[in-house]
C-alpha cells in the first residue's frame, strides 16, 4: 500500500503539510465513527478507505515505513494478549530468529520488522521488499 502512496505523491505531488494531513486524519477518523454509528456498509468502506488512505499519505510526508511499523505494532499486540491474556495458537506462532518476537506465519524471512529494518540498513541495502511484498510477489 505504502509504494502505491509513494507513486501518487510522485505524479501528484505532496499537496499537503504535515499540519493540513493532521486535521485531514482527525475530519476522515470522526466520519468513519458516524459511518459505524448511523451510515452503511459502503458509507463505512468509503470512510475507512479515506482514513487508511490519510495515514499512508502522512506516513510517506514523514519518510515513516508504514509496512515496518505496522509489523511492529502487531507484534506488540500480540505480545500483550500473550502476556495478559493466553497464548495466541495459529497465525502468531513463529518467532523472530533474532530477538524471538512473535511474527505472523506468512513472514518468510524469519525475523520480525524490527530486526529486519536493522540487516537492512546494516547491510546498506535499502532496495530489498519490505515484509509482505516478497509473499506478494511469490
Amino acid at each position: 500500500m505504502q509504494e502505491q502512496i509513494h507513486q501518487v505523491f510522485q505524479k501528484c505531488g505532496n499537496l499537503w503539510s504535515r499540519d493540513k494531513i493532521l486535521l485531514k486524519i482527525t475530519e476522515e477518523l470522526g466520519e468513519l465513527v458516524q459511518a459505524f454509528r448511523k451510515g452503511s456498509n459502503e458509507s463505512q468502506l468509503h470512510e475507512f478507505g479515506d482514513l487508511l488512505f490519510s495515514l499512508l499519505a502522512l506516513a510517506e510526508r514523514e519518510g515513516i515505513d508504514s509496512d515496518v511499523h505496522l509489523d511492529k505494532a502487531i507484534g506488540r499486540f500480540v505480545q500483550y494478549v500473550e502476556t495478559n491474556f493466553h497464548p495466541l495458537v495459529g497465525s502468531y506462532n513463529q518467532r523472530c530468529t533474532a530477538c524471538q518476537k512473535p511474527i505472523h506465519k506468512t513472514n518468510t524471512i524469519g525475523l520480525c520488522a524490527e530486526c529486519y529494518s536493522t540487516r537492512r540498513a546494516l547491510a546498506g541495502n535499502m532496495n530489498e521488499p519490505s515484509i509482505g511484498e516478497s509473499d506478494a510477489q511469490g
